[in-house]
């Protein structure tokens, strides 16, 4: 900047302070509220094409909302450091059952809880009893996360037992109050370092006053217009936008002030003008300023060409450089030319910078000894870099501070379940066809089998597997023993049913040799032979009757006449008894085999359900193997069990037909028993008549009148059995017409024995084929994970796990998978990496093949940011390289400088990270850094260290008429204090965030730290002298070559 420049400018320097202050005073009137910034515009944004963006996505579906629909996920935490008793469950019932009825009013989407679904009592229930957790899905509609917290916190105000309140969104949202709180504090210490850091350096109040000024002013404007870029036009921002912009602006806004108010101090104190001692600050250290400003801020304007929003998030430090350059080329000068030499009070003399020993003496063995320093800087770069893991965290808890309720929450689900059983993963998947029917939810059960298998997966819950379980019936293995049991027992069935009819054929045929017709002859013969001897009786006791009648002279004829009577009655009995017996046998017989026959028709009823069981169980069979339609066993066992039914069926209605005749048959027996039971009576009668006729024959003479009557009864009884006899005699002729169509139905069914016996055995043979196959195959282990569910079960429990687990339109379903490990660990992203795989692996060889997928949950969405984060990092960090690179080109002129610097830059960042990885890791046990501290890093150490860089070769430039070594050395003994005291203040800036509690700001600021003093104390004094001495030596080899040539 001429004098003529710097002259006009302070002309107007009025003009210009009142329009900075107008700036800022507008500006803070209209600045925005950051975090309402933070919550609704500062959260990581994954690009819709990701798993856990897809999933939520899909997840609409079940909760009956939009895709644009604003959800979050709240778990309500019931716990007691003791088993909860049954008042406490009361009550948290009673709080669960609030939460349902004011639904509504609360935005409750759905409500999963152990009360109204019994079924999921293990998920939301500890073992020990003290915790029982209420997961909520829940539509914020306008309102932020803390409100949607607040209501909840209202409606639970009254529990009698300790709730706590978590979830991610929770969990999210004090993690930006603990960012807010941690930039609050960083803000306070880094103004108090710097303060403090400037009087040392300056010794000096004024100076620090004046640059605190500069620089806040350059704040204050540049975040306030960010923050208005974002409510307006959606520029990038995120939680540590904030943070990032106060280490920069103040950082390198002191350092930069320093070199300026150092190099205007020292053009002081040559005695020259206050306008004379500003031009040569800007011509100078000005020109020094602008292009380490302008490498700064084309480094982090690089980053708007990032894919990940968090990356992006930090061009805002691009607009708070170019906004500090303008306020150091405007503001600036106007402080220098009111205060003048006053700016250092209370030194009398403005003396400039004394040459620094320590970069002197570096500089000088370097310069002298370039390979030695070189071997030295590796020897102790290079194993640290080796060491480097890139082991990072993706657990945000701890990036929060652990007094809030969400994260005592989600440690107390932790103890009482496991972190995986608090936050499990979600895989969805959606088809355009249904998938309840069999063939697919046999592919669901078998992708729920294989992501249970996956290393790290603790249980997975579905459709198939309600309680992370498999529904043993519900397997084809399981249904092939029940059938192979069954045939067992059939065939046994079969076997007794063949032996029973064996049985019953030798009967029948021993009945058939008997000639059961030729005994019912006989029986008629008997009787009518017993009729004639009845008649014959009767005529002797007429005769009788008429002896008596004739008085005394017939009594020989009477006592010989009841003689024969008596004779002939005896006959009669005995042929009565042994006609009575052989009935009562008959019938005892015939009774029996009326009684088998319809045992038989019981069986062949049953024997016919057991084929109607054997052909559903094949049908079952078929349709979970395709691959069995074309198997000749399974054909012939299907035809077999046709056959089978319709044997039974056709045996079945034979038997009722001849179980019909065979009671009619019983009834004539019946009636036949009842007329001869009447006749033995009748017959006892007249043998009691006669034995007192016999004993009063003696006194013939005295009792002829009891005589006579006697043989009226007699007579009268011999009428009586007369007419049954006849009564017998019509019933023997039923019977024996019975018995003849019997006889012939008696052959049609032996010969129908014949056949069914051998059907029998061929069906037996037939099951023993089939139950040997099936053993075989169960051996073989192919059918344990086929899911089939027989139709009789698709109702009742089985639909609401479909209704759990699936959309009304069974065209998507959900499983919900519990990890073993962390849900937040780098473990836990493996875990999904794996799960992913067996998810595209399943689908493509199954009938859901071409369904869309996601898997959502906190592992998933770390997977994605790690991903993402990871292709971001290696792209952008290049592009950084690239224009730094061509920028430090464009300001030196030079190639390899440019080159060295880089290099520098990056093994200080390599250095550095692996330092503190190793102290993060191995000192205090972390899993790791966190997962956004080697990108930022990278691009403070690249952004801030090259300005250094850039201190040091802007400096001997100036000195270009001099040797090459002695022009370097001076300059770094001319800029060596400066250097260091900017990286000291840089330094102090980056502690500053030390008790902020932040972590992944504390690693950041470490990192930066570590990298600084590398680049002040080794890289600048040793490393870029000695390699630039080395090139130096090899041009002029080169040189000496072409002369000789010459």
């Amino acid at each position: 900047m001429r004098c003529r420049k710097v002259k006009r400018l302070l002309k107007v320097r009025w003009l210009i302070a009142a329009i900075w202050l107008a700036a800022v005073v507008f500006l803070a009137i209209s600045r925005p509220d950051v975090g309402t910034l933070v919550r609704e515009k500062g959260q990581p944004k994954i690009p819709d094409n990701y798993s856990s963006v897809q999933a939520k996505h899909l997840l609409n579906k079940f909760n009956d909302h939009a895709k644009s629909a604003k959800s979050m996920d709240v778990i309500v935490v019931f716990h007691e450091k003791k088993k909860m008793t049954s008042e406490q469950i009361d009550n948290v019932k009673e709080q669960v059952q609030k939460l349902k009825k004011d639904g509504d009013e609360l935005g409750v989407i759905r409500n999963l809880n152990s009360f109204d679904q019994p079924e999921s009592k293990n998920q939301l229930v500890s073992k020990d009893g003290t915790t029982i957790m209420d997961v909520l899905t829940v539509d914020k509609k306008d309102r932020s996360t803390n409100e949607v917290r607040e209501d909840f916190e209202k409606e639970l105000k009254g529990s009698d037992v300790p709730v706590y309140l978590t979830g991610n969104e929770l969990i999210n949202e004090d993690q930006i109050k603990t960012s807010q709180s941690g930039v609050k504090k960083t803000e306070s210490i880094t103004i108090i370092l710097i303060i403090v850091i400037l009087i040392i350096v300056f010794r000096s109040p004024i100076t620090p006053i004046i640059s605190l000024l500069t620089v806040g002013v350059s704040y204050i404007v540049s975040f306030i217009l960010v923050t208005l870029l974002v409510k307006y036009m959606d520029f990038p921002f995120s939680s540590i936008t904030q943070t990032f912009m106060i280490l920069v602006l103040f950082g390198i806004g002191t350092d930069y002030n320093i070199l300026l108010l150092s190099r205007y101090k020292e053009e002081l104190s040559k005695g020259g003008g206050k306008l004379d001692a500003i031009s040569a600050t800007y011509r100078t250290a000005g020109k020094t300023v602008f292009f380490s400003g302008l490498a700064v801020l084309v480094g982090f304007s690089i980053l708007v060409l990032a894919e990940f929003s968090i990356f992006r998030a930090a061009t805002a430090v691009a607009i708070g450089v170019l906004i500090l350059i303008v306020t150091l080329y405007s503001l600036l000068p106007i402080f220098m030319s009111i205060m003048g030499k006053w700016m250092f009070w209370p030194m009398k003399e403005a003396r400039g910078h004394s040459e620094n020993r320590l970069w002197g003496a570096l500089g000088r063995f370097s310069l002298r000894r370039p390979f030695i320093s070189i071997i030295v800087i590796l020897l102790l770069a290079v194993p640290i870099i080796l060491n480097y893991q890139n082991a990072l965290s993706f657990n945000s808890l701890k990036e929060v501070d652990p007094s809030y309720e969400s994260v005592k929450g989600f440690d107390i689900l932790s103890d009482a379940f496991s972190p995986g059983k608090a936050m499990p993963l979600t895989v969805v998947v959606s088809s355009e066809k249904k998938m309840d029917s069999n063939d697919r939810l046999s592919d669901i059960d078998e992708l729920t089998q294989k992501i249970s298998e996956v290393d790290g997966v603790s249980k997975v819950y579905g459709p198939t597997r309600p309680k992370g379980e498999k529904i043993e019936q519900f397997y084809i293995q399981d249904q092939l023993g029940s059938i192979d049991q069954g045939l067992d027992k059939s065939n046994k069935g079969i076997e007794d049913i063949s032996n029973g009819w064996k049985d019953v054929q030798k009967q029948l045929s021993s009945s058939s040799s008997d000639n059961p017709n030729a005994g019912i002859d006989k029986l008629v013969k008997s009787t009518s032979d017993m009729t004639d001897n009845l008649h014959a009786v009767s005529g002797a006791l007429e005769k009788v009757n008429n002896g008596i009648a004739s008085g005394a002279q017939g009594a020989e004829q009477i006592q010989g006449a009841l003689g024969q009577l008596a004779q002939k009655s005896n006959e009669l009995n005995d042929s009565t008894i042994q006609l009575l017996s052989s009935y009562r046998k008959l019938q005892s017989g015939y009774s029996e085999l009326s009684t088998r026959y319809a045992s038989f028709q019981s069986q062949f009823s049953t024997l016919k359900n057991i084929s109607g069981q054997m052909q559903n169980s094949i049908a079952a069979l078929k349709s979970g193997h395709p691959e069995l339609q074309n198997d000749p066993n399974m054909r012939s066992l299907e035809s077999n069990a046709k056959q089978l039914g319709m044997l039974s069926d056709k045996m079945a209605g034979a038997m009722k037909q001849l179980n019909t005749q065979m009671n009619t048959l019983n009834q004539s027996f019946k009636k036949a028993d009842e007329g001869l039971t009447a006749l033995t009576n009748g017959q006892e009668e007249l043998s009691k008549a006669n034995a007192k006729i016999q004993e009063s024959s003696g006194e013939l003479a005295n009792g002829l009148k009891s005589g006579s009557n006697g043989q009226k009864q007699i007579v009268q009884n011999l009428g009586k059995m007369e007419n049954g006899l006849v009564q017998i005699n019509n019933g023997q002729k039923q019977l024996q017409d019975k018995l003849s169509g019997l006889s012939s139905q008696m052959q049609g069914l032996d010969q129908g024995l014949t056949k069914s016996i051998d059907g029998l055995n061929q069906v037996s043979s037939g099951l023993e084929s089939t139950s040997d196959y099936f053993k075989e195959v169960e051996k073989k282990n192919v059918t344990s994970s086929v899911f089939y569910v027989p139709e009789d079960a698709k109702n009742g429990d089985f639909q609401k796990s479909l209704d759990a687990y699936m959309t009304k339109d069974r065209k998507d379903f959900k499983l919900t998978v519990e990890l073993t490990k962390d849900p937040y660990s780098k473990e836990a992203i493996h875990v999904v990496d794996n799960i992913q795989k067996e998810l595209n692996q399943e689908l493509d060889s199954s009938h859901l093949k071409g369904s869309k997928t996601g898997i959502g949950g906190v592992s998933s969405i770390n997977r994605d940011l790690d991903s993402m984060s990871s292709k971001d990092f290696s792209r952008t960090v290049m592009l950084m390289l690239i224009g730094i690179f061509l920028i430090l080109i464009i300001i030196l002129r030079r190639f390899w400088i440019p080159v060295f610097i880089i290099i520098s830059l990056v093994g200080s960042y390599f250095t550095a990270i692996s330092i503190t990885e190793w102290i993060i890791v191995s000192l205090t046990g972390k899993e790791g850094l966190s997962w956004t501290v080697p990108f930022f890093a990278f691009i403070m150490i690249v952004a801030l260290g090259v300005d250094y860089s850039i201190f040091l070769m802007l400096r001997y430039k100036e000195h270009e008429n001099m040797p090459p070594k002695e022009g370097l050395l001076l300059a770094m003994k001319r800029i060596g204090g400066v250097v260091i005291s900017a990286a000291i203040i840089l330094c102090g800036t980056f502690a500053a965030v030390y008790p902020s509690g932040v972590p992944a700001l504390v690693q950041i600021a470490s990192i930066v730290i570590i990298a600084l003093l590398l680049l002040a104390f080794g890289c600048l004094p040793i490393f870029i002298p000695a390699l630039m001495a080395i090139q130096l030596k090899w041009t002029r080899s080169d040189t000496r070559m072409e002369d000789r040539g010459k």
